[in-house]
């Protein structure tokens, strides 16, 4: 009986011993468990913060980056865009002009009110004692090495200055334009074609430097697929405008536009280079961040001047506004006078670009 009585005794205490082991092992996992569960839970906030900063930090990369450029919509150039742009609208209407409902004609005599605002001499003063930076020799510079200019070394932006730009002319609607902007006291820009520019047109251009207003390369052929084949082709357009600006009016342009914006489906294989050989040669470049649409299908005289009056968002931004018109558009040329008077009444200044202001680019 004492046998039978111990060896009770062993199997309850190799129970317990095995409750014991058991509720042992029990409490490690739960340890394990809770510190895998800490440390699983410090990885996810710390790479939650990660992303966090990730975020933060390009966000305010691609905020600074877009500062002066306009949204790629506003400028896309496809080929088929070119292949369905109406070229101008010289003959339209047997070369009468339209205007939406409600606006005025444009005024071709100075009128009696308030002179609209100039701030060519702000702009022009601006540039009076800025430090200049002499061209460098870029990779084509054995290609008319004569074309070259000076840059400022640093730009500024003009808050509430409406840089009106025309581009394709001299054409059907110049003069009128010209005329408008005599009759407000407005100076703007011209981005010239060099195959518009001769006899018949050298008394315009003349007019566009003796009333101050900027003149600009445009092109010389407007054809896409010309222009862009290489650096060199472009070059060669260039220098042809280039060299018959200063024949008509005795000056050099600094500034220069490309055809269809800096960046294009025509151009996207070559205009790092451009640009990067452009500077060099001390020249600037402008885009816009405003377009009347008026080389796009289906515009109209009261489209014109809505698509203008967008740019009123730039009012108290301190940011240039750069708008495009064409003055080979007739249509676009009777709007003038409409789009000054509206910017004019939210308290804008107008002035031609120079190489001071600081460029809006694509």
């Amino acid at each position: 009986m004492g046998a039978e009585t111990g060896k009770k005794g062993k199997d309850v205490e190799k129970r317990t011993e095995k409750r014991v082991a058991k509720k042992k092992n029990s409490n490690i996992l739960v340890v394990f468990g809770l510190v895998l569960l800490f440390v699983l839970g410090l990885i996810f906030v710390l790479y939650g913060l990660g992303l966090e900063h990730v975020r933060i930090g390009s966000a305010g990369m691609n905020t600074a980056k877009q500062e002066e450029q306009a949204k790629p919509e506003d400028h896309l150039v496809t080929e088929s865009a070119v292949k369905d742009e109406p070229k101008t609208d010289e003959k339209a209407n047997g070369g009468k002009t339209t205007t939406p409902k409600g606006i005025e004609e444009p005024k071709q005599e100075p009128v009696d009110k308030k002179p609209t605002a100039d701030a060519s001499g702000t702009v022009s003063k601006a540039g009076e004692n800025v430090k200049l930076i002499g061209p460098s020799d870029g990779e084509y510079a054995s290609i008319y090495p004569e074309m070259k200019t000076s840059a400022p070394e640093e730009r500024q932006s003009f808050g509430n200055t409406l840089f009106l730009t025309f581009d394709d002319g001299p054409g059907a609607g110049t003069e009128q334009v010209l005329d408008t902007l005599k009759a407000h006291g407005v100076k703007a820009t011209f981005f010239v074609v060099g195959n518009r520019i001769g006899d018949d047109t050298a008394p315009l251009l003349k007019r566009m430097v003796d009333e101050g207003h900027t003149i600009g390369v445009h092109t010389t052929c407007h054809e896409y697929k010309t222009i862009y084949a290489s650096v060199e082709a472009y070059l060669e357009d260039f220098h042809t405008t280039y060299e018959k600006i200063h024949d008509y009016t005795g000056t050099y342009p600094q500034i220069f536009r490309f055809p269809g914006g800096s960046v294009n489906s025509f151009n996207k294989s070559v205009y790092r280079s451009i640009i990067a050989e452009m500077k060099a040669r001390g020249f600037t470049y402008y885009d816009w961040n405003i377009s009347t649409g008026d080389a796009s299908q289906g515009y109209t005289p009261e489209s014109i001047v809505a698509n203008s009056l967008k740019g009123l968002k730039y009012k108290d931004t301190g940011k240039n506004a750069i708008l495009l018109a064409h003055d080979t558009n007739v249509t676009s040329a009777a709007q003038v006078d409409a789009i000054i008077t509206a910017f004019e009444n939210e308290g804008f200044s107008f002035a031609p670009l120079s190489p001071i202001v600081k460029p809006v680019t694509f």
